[in-house]
């Protein structure tokens, strides 16, 4: 409309001096330069909009609501899948000026697979983003009809995940928070061990498969990042270390580490030996009992 100002303004003047000449003409004007400041306004837009508009464009989606319930619990290792069909390209820049600051991973479906001719490269492309996830939050809209490719899509997380909770389940969308095990899903009430500068071990869950031993820690860790490493050790019955595996410790109020080990290196009646240690001096954390290290036997 800017460029039509100046002959408006023009036209207004000779009205102007003309007024009871053009009297009507001046009125038309008016009416014409009200109304269309009034189709200008936001305000009106979010009245007039066409119901496939608000649709596709999500003009009234409570995205602050959704993503802040999120926000205020994921952590490092923790994936968002956004279930956003038939969505407009300005959600993409929506979704990413909300999500700015998390810690945790996150994809629109709709982009995975972008330039491949073959439909399942979405399914494949979701495989590979979930990974080792140790939880899952997902978002699927419900102001539109399910993708070809959500239940694909679901499969891949029933498979893996179990349901902590549905933390929203609405006519604007719904929202599954998922976890590989239940001590995942939050923190145990109390912790097992307390370390020195109040690192609390919350919990350690050791499960097996066909193909491997995998360790669940869970923590709350009040210290920087990148001051403290955490060391799991794996003893045979003669204490000698049969595997090994270093990683920073994991940081937050709630934090997690899972540790995947090949089926058959651990050995039967393994004894697992925990330790937190400043990685630039190797001096280990103490627990209150005075100890330097949690040992646990795990089940074989």
């Amino acid at each position: 409309l800017m460029p039509l100002l100046p002959p408006i303004v023009l036209l207004m003047g000779i009205s102007l001096a003309s007024l009871r000449q053009y009297k009507k003409l001046v009125y038309g004007l008016l009416i014409a330069w009200v109304a269309v400041g009034f189709i200008s306004a936001p305000t009106f837009g979010n009245l007039f909009y066409t119901f496939e508009e608000h649709r596709v464009f999500h003009i009234t989606f409570p995205f602050d609501d959704i993503i802040s319930d999120i926000k205020s619990d994921a952590v490092t290792n923790d994936a968002v899948a956004l279930e956003f069909p038939f969505h407009s390209w300005a959600i993409h820049g929506i979704i990413d000026y909300y999500m700015d600051g998390t810690p945790a991973r996150y994809v629109l479906t709709d982009q995975l697979g972008e330039g491949d001719d073959d439909p399942q490269a979405k399914i494949v492309g979701f495989d590979y983003f979930i990974g080792d996830a140790g939880r899952v939050w997902w978002v699927v809209d419900q102001t539109v009809k399910a993708s070809d490719f959500r239940d694909a899509y679901q499969t891949i997380l029933n498979d893996r995940y179990v349901l902590c909770e549905t933390q929203r389940d609405d006519d604007t969308a719904r929202i599954d928070k998922l976890a590989q095990i239940e001590a995942l899903c939050q923190p145990a009430d109390t912790p097992q061990f307390t370390y020195d500068q109040n690192v609390l071990l919350y919990d350690v869950v050791h499960q097996q498969t066909d193909t491997e031993d995998v360790v669940y820690t869970t923590w709350s860790t009040p210290l920087p990042a990148d001051t403290y490493s955490l060391s799991l050790q794996f003893m045979d019955t003669n204490r000698d270390i049969i595997h090994q595996i270093d990683n920073p410790l994991p940081i937050g109020d709630f934090a997690y580490q899972i540790d995947r080990i090949p089926r058959d290196i651990l050995a039967d009646d393994t004894t697992l030996n925990i330790i937190v240690y400043a990685w630039q001096t190797g001096e280990r954390l103490r627990l209150s009992d005075g100890e330097d290290s949690v040992q646990l036997n795990l089940d074989q």
